[in-house]
């Protein structure tokens, strides 16, 4: 038995009584059934092929304790508001090694919009129901997925259903419209931990909201954050989803999510991988029904010997669905992508249109990308395209620019920038939201400092 195995055996047996909603029949077996799933399993190798470029042998080697409810060492205000994207939020939910912290939170949604903790609502069941959410994430990621569907997600994925015991609850009713976005920072705050959040967000009939969801780390040291997180969009619903994380050079963060988008629903998703030294997102999206729409956009930045990757997958299950999926990656030192796009196109999804495209930027002859698109149609009359380039600092641009006064690092500073705004291009560009993602990339990009007065 391997030595992860072992380790989070024994923490399932240190804290299983402690997680919320413990003592529930159905929930007692369904997290015994994920944790045996696990010990069977054991964590994603590279001889797996969604893993063979990326090891987590340093979490076989060294399996951090998790962290538990009673242990998250709570930050000032201060501290976690300078790091959010947008300080002055209105609707602010705050997330401490994986655990609700109220006293850092607030909010004012509308009524009848439940947002907050998910332990709370597994402790709140008087009647000994499951709420939605649980029933779902729990029932459905312990075991394999049916034939013919995208993956139920990775071992490590269902370790969070195992031990995970808190994570982001968000559920808008039908018809009502958030206008501002809701911000839910997920902060590692304790080196030397492991925090499993796990997280839902469903939206009913005509309900829209942008969620911003932002990971950091508060400390130097190492740390795994392990995410998983189920999207339930009913007809008509619109969801912006955007998603940031900056982790530490010695922080490791995996996420696992899965979204689920009924007919006329519209999912737009957001990915910006800014820090790390592992990461690796895996997001799977259904289009379960007729006019169902999803925009996949991302955005890699790796330096250094980081390594990130990203797995898209988008299942056009039923006619008439649209998909357009584009990820940028900029590779710099001795930095390494990862990216396998596949598209799905079931029998009878007639009239599918679904794009893809990977592009990438290698700055240094140490950096490294993996890159496979995929398309796998099952249905003939669809319009299906996919494609990845890779390449360096287009020479004519950088002389145009130098012509025009700018030195070498300043030309290519801007030159990098733009491949990398173009990210960013579905969010209002004089928003206060488009102006926070443009100073994070400053700080990130090869010679950022340079380029706030470059772009004024």
């Amino acid at each position: 038995m391997s030595q992860a195995v072992t380790h989070f055996q024994g923490e399932f047996a240190r804290l299983a009584g402690s997680l919320p909603g413990a003592g529930h029949p159905v929930l007692d077996g369904l997290r015994a059934a994920a944790l045996a799933r696990f010990v069977r399993e054991g964590l994603p190798g590279i001889r797996q092929e969604d893993w063979k470029y990326t090891s987590l042998a340093s979490l076989e080697r060294r399996p951090l304790p998790v962290a538990a409810a009673d242990a998250p060492e709570m930050p000032t205000l201060s501290a976690v508001v300078a790091q959010a994207v947008l300080p002055d939020a209105v609707h602010r939910l705050v997330f401490v090694d994986g655990h609700f912290a109220p006293s850092l939170s607030r909010h004012t949604l509308p009524a009848g919009v439940r947002a907050g903790s998910l332990a709370n609502r597994l402790a709140d069941q008087p009647d000994g129901s499951l709420p939605f959410a649980v029933d779902r994430l729990l029932a459905a990621s312990a075991a394999p997925a049916p034939t013919g569907v995208p993956a139920a997600g990775s071992s490590l994925a269902v370790l969070n259903l195992a031990l995970g015991a808190d994570g982001f609850d968000l559920h808008i009713p039908a018809g009502v419209v958030i206008d501002a976005p809701i911000l839910v920072l997920f902060v590692s705050a304790s080196a030397e931990t492991t925090s499993l959040p796990t997280s839902h967000i469903r939206l009913d009939a005509g309900a829209r909201a942008t969620v911003i969801e932002q990971h950091f780390t508060l400390h130097e040291g190492a740390s795994l954050t392990s995410v998983v997180e189920r999207i339930t969009l009913a007809p008509a619903a619109d969801l912006h989803h955007i998603k940031v994380q900056h982790a530490n050079s010695k922080a490791q963060h995996v996420a696992d999510t899965e979204a689920t988008v009924a007919a006329n629903a519209q999912l737009h998703s957001l990915v910006l991988a800014l820090g790390g030294q592992l990461a690796r997102e895996d997001l799977r999206i259904t289009l379960a029904e007729s006019g169902a729409h999803a925009d996949l956009d991302g955005l890699y930045l790796a330096r250094g010997r980081m390594h990130l990757d990203h797995h898209t997958t988008v299942h056009h299950a039923s006619p008439t669905c649209t998909s357009a999926q584009d990820y940028r990656g900029i590779l710099d030192e001795a930095g390494r992508g990862v990216f396998n796009g596949r598209v799905i196109v079931a029998k009878d999804a007639q009239h599918t249109d679904a794009q893809q495209h990977n592009a990438n930027l290698l700055l240094s002859e140490n950096a490294e990308i993996d890159t496979k698109p995929q398309l796998e149609i099952f249905a003939d009359d669809v319009k299906c395209s996919h494609g990845a380039t890779i390449g360096q600092l287009d020479p004519a641009e950088l002389f145009y620019l130098r012509s025009r006064g700018l030195d070498e690092t300043a030309a290519r500073s801007l030159v990098t920038f733009a491949f990398a705004a173009r990210a960013l291009h579905r969010i209002d560009s004089l928003s206060p939201l488009f102006a926070a993602l443009r100073t994070l990339l400053f700080a990130r990009l090869p010679g950022g400092s340079a380029l706030e007065d470059l772009t004024r």
